[in-house]
Protein backbone atom coordinates (compact mmCIF):
# COMPACT_ATOMS: atom_id res chain seq x y z
CA UNK A 1 0.00 0.00 0.00
CA UNK A 2 3.00 2.33 0.72
CA UNK A 3 5.00 1.09 -1.91
CA UNK A 4 4.48 4.41 -4.12
CA UNK A 5 5.87 6.58 -1.48
CA UNK A 6 8.70 5.09 -1.06
CA UNK A 7 9.40 4.66 -4.48
CA UNK A 8 9.22 8.31 -5.07
CA UNK A 9 11.66 8.94 -2.26
CA UNK A 10 14.49 6.65 -4.00
CA UNK A 11 14.17 9.36 -7.42
CA UNK A 12 14.05 12.36 -5.27
CA UNK A 13 16.98 11.05 -2.72
CA UNK A 14 19.66 9.32 -4.66
CA UNK A 15 22.45 9.95 -1.93
CA UNK A 16 20.52 7.58 0.67
CA UNK A 17 19.66 3.98 0.23
CA UNK A 18 16.24 2.07 1.26
CA UNK A 19 16.29 -0.70 2.90
CA UNK A 20 13.27 -2.90 2.64
CA UNK A 21 12.84 -6.19 5.42
CA UNK A 22 10.06 -8.28 3.77
CA UNK A 23 8.54 -9.99 6.54
CA UNK A 24 7.03 -13.95 5.51
CA UNK A 25 7.76 -17.01 5.42
CA UNK A 26 6.69 -17.54 1.59
CA UNK A 27 9.19 -17.12 -1.46
CA UNK A 28 6.01 -16.26 -3.62
CA UNK A 29 5.12 -13.42 -1.36
CA UNK A 30 8.78 -12.16 -0.80
CA UNK A 31 9.41 -12.01 -4.90
CA UNK A 32 5.84 -10.57 -5.37
CA UNK A 33 6.99 -7.85 -2.72
CA UNK A 34 10.20 -7.18 -5.08
CA UNK A 35 8.77 -7.58 -8.64
CA UNK A 36 6.14 -5.07 -7.61
CA UNK A 37 8.02 -2.37 -6.14
CA UNK A 38 10.88 -2.90 -9.39
CA UNK A 39 7.35 -2.55 -11.71
CA UNK A 40 6.21 0.96 -9.42
CA UNK A 41 10.17 2.26 -10.14
CA UNK A 42 9.80 1.39 -13.52
CA UNK A 43 6.64 2.92 -14.08
CA UNK A 44 8.09 6.03 -12.65
CA UNK A 45 11.23 6.27 -13.98
CA UNK A 46 9.35 6.11 -17.73
CA UNK A 47 7.23 8.87 -16.51
CA UNK A 48 9.84 10.99 -15.67
CA UNK A 49 12.13 9.99 -18.81
CA UNK A 50 14.68 8.95 -16.74
CA UNK A 51 16.99 5.68 -15.60
CA UNK A 52 15.59 3.72 -12.64
CA UNK A 53 17.32 4.22 -9.55
CA UNK A 54 19.16 1.54 -7.73
CA UNK A 55 19.46 2.67 -4.10
CA UNK A 56 17.09 0.35 -2.75
CA UNK A 57 17.20 -3.54 -1.34
CA UNK A 58 15.49 -5.73 -0.09
CA UNK A 59 15.79 -8.22 2.67
CA UNK A 60 13.81 -11.46 3.40
CA UNK A 61 12.64 -11.96 7.09
CA UNK A 62 11.79 -15.14 8.19
CA UNK A 63 10.81 -16.59 11.16
CA UNK A 64 9.05 -19.66 13.23
CA UNK A 65 6.41 -17.39 14.44
CA UNK A 66 4.44 -14.51 12.25
CA UNK A 67 2.29 -11.84 13.61
CA UNK A 68 2.37 -8.38 14.26
CA UNK A 69 5.02 -8.46 16.99
CA UNK A 70 7.38 -9.61 14.80
CA UNK A 71 6.49 -7.08 12.02
CA UNK A 72 6.88 -4.26 14.34
CA UNK A 73 10.10 -5.74 15.71
CA UNK A 74 12.21 -7.06 12.69
CA UNK A 75 13.23 -3.95 11.74
CA UNK A 76 15.96 -4.27 14.50
CA UNK A 77 17.11 -7.70 13.26
CA UNK A 78 17.90 -5.66 9.92
CA UNK A 79 19.12 -2.68 11.31
CA UNK A 80 21.46 -4.93 13.12
CA UNK A 81 22.85 -6.76 9.80
CA UNK A 82 22.89 -3.68 8.42
CA UNK A 83 24.85 -1.75 10.96
CA UNK A 84 27.45 -4.50 10.78
CA UNK A 85 27.90 -5.00 6.78
CA UNK A 86 27.64 -1.37 5.81
CA UNK A 87 29.90 1.65 6.80
CA UNK A 88 26.95 3.73 6.79
CA UNK A 89 24.34 5.33 10.00
CA UNK A 90 20.41 3.82 10.02
CA UNK A 91 17.65 5.50 10.13
CA UNK A 92 14.59 3.02 11.06
CA UNK A 93 11.23 3.88 9.99
CA UNK A 94 7.39 2.52 10.23
CA UNK A 95 6.67 1.59 6.19
CA UNK A 96 3.50 3.63 6.59
CA UNK A 97 4.84 7.02 6.96
CA UNK A 98 5.15 9.51 4.05
CA UNK A 99 8.03 11.12 3.18
CA UNK A 100 7.51 14.45 3.32
CA UNK A 101 10.03 17.36 3.34
CA UNK A 102 13.56 16.94 2.42
CA UNK A 103 14.37 14.03 3.68
CA UNK A 104 18.38 14.25 3.14
CA UNK A 105 18.61 17.75 4.90
CA UNK A 106 16.53 16.38 8.07
CA UNK A 107 19.05 13.79 8.39
CA UNK A 108 21.72 16.00 8.26
CA UNK A 109 21.18 17.91 11.80
CA UNK A 110 22.21 14.84 13.49
CA UNK A 111 26.03 15.13 12.31
CA UNK A 112 26.83 16.91 15.46
CA UNK A 113 28.08 13.69 16.72
CA UNK A 114 26.47 14.27 20.74
CA UNK A 115 24.61 11.19 20.53
CA UNK A 116 25.20 7.87 18.57
CA UNK A 117 21.16 7.28 18.84
CA UNK A 118 18.26 9.64 18.29
CA UNK A 119 14.54 8.39 18.96
CA UNK A 120 11.33 10.08 19.90
CA UNK A 121 11.10 10.43 23.66
CA UNK A 122 7.74 11.17 25.39
CA UNK A 123 7.43 14.11 28.16
CA UNK A 124 4.87 14.28 30.90
CA UNK A 125 2.63 10.88 31.85
CA UNK A 126 3.92 8.92 29.01
CA UNK A 127 7.62 8.99 29.99
CA UNK A 128 6.69 6.87 32.86
CA UNK A 129 5.10 4.20 30.35
CA UNK A 130 8.00 1.60 29.13
CA UNK A 131 5.94 1.08 25.95
CA UNK A 132 5.14 4.97 25.46
CA UNK A 133 8.21 6.59 26.47
CA UNK A 134 10.67 5.88 23.93
CA UNK A 135 8.84 5.23 20.67
CA UNK A 136 10.30 3.25 17.85
CA UNK A 137 9.18 4.22 14.59
CA UNK A 138 11.50 6.82 14.14
CA UNK A 139 15.16 6.34 15.20
CA UNK A 140 18.37 7.49 14.15
CA UNK A 141 21.50 5.50 14.79
CA UNK A 142 24.99 6.33 13.85
CA UNK A 143 27.28 3.75 12.53
CA UNK A 144 29.76 3.85 15.78
CA UNK A 145 30.32 1.98 18.89
CA UNK A 146 27.64 2.69 20.61
CA UNK A 147 25.26 2.82 17.39
CA UNK A 148 26.45 -1.59 17.15
CA UNK A 149 25.76 -1.99 20.57
CA UNK A 150 22.21 -0.21 20.39
CA UNK A 151 21.21 -2.60 18.01
CA UNK A 152 22.93 -5.92 19.66
CA UNK A 153 20.53 -4.61 23.05
CA UNK A 154 17.97 -4.26 21.05
CA UNK A 155 18.11 -7.80 19.54
CA UNK A 156 18.97 -9.47 22.54
CA UNK A 157 16.02 -8.12 24.23
CA UNK A 158 13.03 -8.40 21.64
CA UNK A 159 14.95 -12.43 21.33
CA UNK A 160 13.88 -13.06 25.15
CA UNK A 161 10.35 -11.17 24.74
CA UNK A 162 9.46 -13.05 21.15
CA UNK A 163 10.01 -16.47 22.86
CA UNK A 164 7.98 -15.41 25.90
CA UNK A 165 4.41 -14.27 24.32
CA UNK A 166 3.08 -11.82 22.22
CA UNK A 167 3.30 -8.45 22.88
CA UNK A 168 2.13 -5.84 20.83
CA UNK A 169 4.16 -3.02 22.28
CA UNK A 170 7.62 -5.45 22.15
CA UNK A 171 9.29 -3.16 19.77
CA UNK A 172 8.81 -0.06 22.08
CA UNK A 173 9.72 -1.93 25.47
CA UNK A 174 13.18 -2.95 23.43
CA UNK A 175 13.87 1.06 22.90
CA UNK A 176 13.47 2.09 26.32
CA UNK A 177 15.58 -0.93 27.71
CA UNK A 178 18.12 0.01 25.03
CA UNK A 179 18.01 3.95 26.04
CA UNK A 180 18.77 2.99 29.79
CA UNK A 181 22.39 1.19 28.44
CA UNK A 182 23.28 3.79 25.75
CA UNK A 183 22.64 7.32 26.45
CA UNK A 184 19.80 8.85 23.70
CA UNK A 185 18.92 11.72 22.89
CA UNK A 186 15.26 13.18 21.91
CA UNK A 187 14.82 12.92 17.94
CA UNK A 188 11.93 15.77 18.59
CA UNK A 189 14.51 18.39 19.67
CA UNK A 190 15.38 18.69 15.77
CA UNK A 191 12.17 20.06 14.70
CA UNK A 192 9.55 18.75 12.65
CA UNK A 193 9.93 15.56 11.62
CA UNK A 194 9.97 14.98 7.58
CA UNK A 195 8.05 11.49 7.48
CA UNK A 196 5.07 11.22 8.86
CA UNK A 197 1.56 9.11 9.79
CA UNK A 198 -1.44 10.02 8.56
CA UNK A 199 -4.02 8.03 10.46
CA UNK A 200 -6.80 9.34 8.05
CA UNK A 201 -4.67 8.05 4.49
CA UNK A 202 -3.77 4.56 6.37
CA UNK A 203 -7.87 3.70 6.58
CA UNK A 204 -8.45 5.11 3.30
CA UNK A 205 -5.74 2.92 1.62
CA UNK A 206 -6.43 -0.81 3.62
CA UNK A 207 -10.14 -0.09 2.70
CA UNK A 208 -9.23 0.23 -0.66
CA UNK A 209 -6.75 -2.78 0.22
CA UNK A 210 -9.59 -5.13 1.14
CA UNK A 211 -11.59 -4.11 -2.10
Amino acid sequence: MYATNWANANFYFNNLVFNFGIVTNSEDEYNHCLASYQSIIKGISELLNTNPPKNFRFFWIKSTVINKTVYACARFYLASYLIKNYDKDIYISDIDQLVIGDFEKYLEKFNDNKYSVYQPISSGYFSILPGRSHMAGNIYIRNDIRGKKYCETLTDYVGMGLIDKFSWILDQNATRFASEKIEVGNLDSYGERTLKQYPSLKIKLRSLDKK
